[in-house]
């Protein structure tokens, strides 16, 4: 697969996390945060 692939991903990812931290949702948010992490 395409680098930029997983890079969007991760992107989205981190979008996802941003957005649960705002809801104090704080689990997700940790959760969204550990599957960019694994993609970068």
């Amino acid at each position: 697969m395409r680098v930029s692939y997983w890079s969007e991903r991760a992107e989205c990812d981190l979008g996802v996390a941003e957005a649960m931290l705002k809801a104090e949702k704080y689990p997700y948010a940790l959760f969204m945060g550990h599957r960019a992490i694994e993609k970068y």
